[in-house]
């Protein structure tokens, strides 16, 4: 029986511990599947769709990592609820179904494989195509990640820096837990208030979202206003990127405030470092790496 294959794709997607980690769990289950991290360039994206839909192609499922969490929507055929909410896609699942074509203009009409009594009559149109479904587990991760390091999101005031797919993730995540205010912070003010915009659009206004680009980040903090949570959601400070960081100063920030990298690798960023240095309690991305996978990886092999 031939492997059948999982993905990651994104760029850059080298730095990845998801090629790794899936591994492990296929060896512990003992299954015939293979995960492997392909780099796909923005103008390759439709040549991998093409190629992943072809009935020929051993994927199942595949992971979407940055840049493309919210462009990979507009390919999709389906979407469950929190990937609705969110706005954002980090795991697709691919479903083989029985689909009817449309002889009048040759579209096809996904079915089940009992659709109906007149199957049979239908049985020239029939053929096999496949459907991708996608699906959004870093919701998932980040409150998990959240809960076991002890953080508390609940009426608190939170700062996201970043406006892509994994600060849509965790601003719902946050909306989900009653944050009491929602700070987004990002290089253009503009930028930020389009983000919260769409987001409200999905979510309803009910609690408090503020935009800010970081000179307004950092003036709200030698005003000493109330943040308790700030969270890296930008790519500054991967390992292609490892002397970057977000432009804040943490000599002015209160050292009560919990900092958190979405990144997992390096383990420490410049972000965490500052931070750290500067008494700050730390949380770096893997166990939101590690959950959200474990639910992506349930989703293809139950």
């Amino acid at each position: 029986m031939s492997i059948q294959k999982l993905y990651l794709i994104g760029h850059p997607v080298a730095h990845s511990l998801s090629p790794s980690m899936h591994n492990e769990f296929i060896k512990q289950k003992g299954l015939n599947l293979q995960y492997e991290a392909i780099d796909v360039l923005d103008k390759d994206l439709d040549a991998f769709i093409l190629q992943i839909k072809d009935n020929a192609s051993p994927c199942i499922g595949f992971n979407v990592t940055s840049p493309y969490k919210v462009k990979i929507i507009e390919y999709l055929d389906k979407l469950d609820d929190t990937a609705k909410l969110t706005g954002s896609v980090n795991t697709v699942l691919i479903d083989r179904q029985i689909c009817e074509r449309n002889t009048s203009n040759g579209d096809y009409l996904f079915r089940s494989e009992n659709y109906g009594k007149n199957r049979k009559n239908h049985q020239q149109n029939l053929v096999e195509k496949k459907s991708l479904k996608g699906y959004n587990t870093d919701v998932y991760g980040f409150l998990y990640m959240m809960e076991i390091n002890g953080e508390i999101i609940k009426n608190k005031n939170i700062v996201i820096f970043g406006t892509g797919g994994a600060a849509r993730a965790v601003a719902s995540a946050c909306h989900i837990k009653s944050a009491k205010n929602i700070y987004i912070v990002s290089r253009d003010r503009a930028t930020a208030q389009q983000f919260i915009i769409q987001h409200i659009s999905r979510h309803g206004n009910d609690i408090k979202y503020i935009p800010m680009d970081y000179k307004e980040f950092n003036q709200a903090v030698n005003n000493h206003i109330t943040f308790h949570i700030i969270i890296n959601a930008t790519p500054l400070g991967m390992t292609h990127l490892s002397d970057t960081m977000v432009d804040i100063n943490f000599l002015n920030i209160d050292a009560s405030i919990t900092a958190i990298d979405l990144i997992y690798n390096p383990k420490q960023t410049k972000f965490l470092y500052m931070a750290e240095k500067n008494g700050n309690k730390t949380i770096n991305g893997f166990d939101m790496l590690r959950y959200q996978g474990i639910k992506a990886f349930k989703l293809w092999t139950n």
